[in-house]
């Protein structure tokens, strides 16, 4: 019996060690198909391939990538710019940053990830003059980004919240700041019954802030159907598709259901829009940023949105934030 047992033991360790084995060797099986496959899309001529493969190589050490990278850094094509930013995430994350200063690396890039290595710290915000026009009658702004205290909360939902291009936005982010989320839930059911369309657009977004299931009353008002349908759903296709008014620019409220519907696919809409001065007032893509990625944007000098050169900067920050915490 001792002798079968023993048998039985080192069939055991045997049958153990042939799987470990087994399971190794396949681990390196598809290590080396994926880079294979890497080599593959990156020789490739087409755009899209070369996008994909940057996408499989995220998780390849700096030194591996410089090589992989390397041929196309100088094309001026979207993979080289997809490339560079591949490469800053991942010599930041190594602590290589200045590697990178013989590479074809964009400067404006570089020397954002080199702000961001020195770990801004977030600083108390003050009140600043603005050199282009940001009109005196923002209160919901001034209050969401803390430049005034607000009113107590009952004096705030009680005021006008229509912002100048019709959109109520800046209110549906102030008042949200400063609500419970059992208040927000009260003020959204409460709205939605309004016979205000503005109000009723806030309750739709106020619910989707909140992350509510609601299924809203039906309503013949075409924004109202749109905003609804979008929150209702989570759906990022229809949001994509509304997101410009009839004059091309962003539609504030659709841009904020578009957020929360996927915050992943919004985030590149969001800076692409704001660099390209597509929206009515440069100061509502700012407020979506701040309050979908604030630990990134409470970091960055609040002086730099007086104008829009500096403006200009504060965005090539932030999106730099967000590259170099994969977002």
């Amino acid at each position: 019996m001792h002798y079968t047992a023993s048998v039985k033991h080192t069939s055991s360790i045997s049958f153990a060690c042939t799987i470990i084995v087994a399971v190794i060797a396949g681990f390196f099986i598809v290590q080396k198909q994926t880079a294979t496959r890497i080599e593959h899309l990156l020789a490739s001529p087409a755009i899209t391939d070369q996008l994909a493969g940057i996408s499989l190589a995220k998780q390849i050490p700096f030194t591996s990538l410089v090589a992989l990278l390397h041929p196309i850094l100088e094309k001026h094509t979207d993979a080289s710019v997809a490339a560079q930013q591949l490469l800053v995430r991942t010599a930041f994350a190594e602590h290589r940053l200045q590697e990178l200063e013989m590479l074809a690396i964009d400067k404006g890039l570089l020397d954002s990830a080199k702000w961001w290595k020195i770990n801004p710290k977030r600083k108390p915000r003050h009140q600043i003059k603005t050199e282009t026009p940001i009109a005196a009658s923002l209160n919901f702004l001034a209050w969401y980004v803390d430049f005034e205290a607000p009113p107590p909360l009952d004096t705030l939902v009680e005021l006008p919240i229509r912002d100048r291009d019709g959109s109520v936005l800046l209110a549906v982010l102030a008042i949200e700041k400063f609500a419970t989320r059992e208040q927000l839930r009260v003020i959204s059911e409460h709205w939605i019954l309004d016979y205000d369309v503005d109000r009723k657009k806030a309750a739709i977004l106020f619910a989707a802030l909140l992350r509510r299931e609601n299924k809203f009353p039906h309503v013949q008002n075409s924004e109202l159907f749109t905003l609804q349908s979008i929150c209702e759903d989570a759906n990022f296709s229809l949001a994509w598709r509304t997101l410009h008014n009839p004059d091309g620019t962003i539609n504030p409220d659709i841009a904020l259901a578009g957020m929360i519907s996927n915050q992943e696919k919004f985030f590149p809409l969001l800076v692409e829009t704001a660099k390209e001065n597509t929206w009515k007032h440069p100061e509502h893509p700012i407020a979506i940023a701040m309050r979908f990625a604030p630990e990134i944007a409470e970091r960055i000098p609040i002086d730099l949105l007086k104008n829009d050169e500096s403006r200009t900067k504060w965005w090539a920050l932030f999106t730099c934030g967000l590259l170099l915490e994969g977002r």
